[in-house]
């Protein structure tokens, strides 16, 4: 919990990963404001309003994403 906000950080080792139904679980379960997969992809891009799919070689944006 950062600021009163749930985030969650999930890595992936699919170069193409896809939004799961437990990733909608999650949201809907845990209250969940974001939720990031981390991947070996070259792509930053939004799978839902509530998921981002972040290269492992841009995790150093993270912080600044949830900040």
């Amino acid at each position: 919990m950062f600021s009163g906000k749930r985030f969650v950080v999930e890595f992936k080792f699919n170069e193409a990963p896809k939004v799961t139904k437990s990733m909608h679980s999650a949201l809907s379960d845990l209250s969940l404001d974001h939720l990031w997969v981390i991947y070996p992809g070259m792509m930053c891009y939004s799978a839902h309003e509530k998921i981002t799919m972040l290269p492992l070689a841009e995790i150093f944006r993270l912080p600044g994403e949830i900040g």
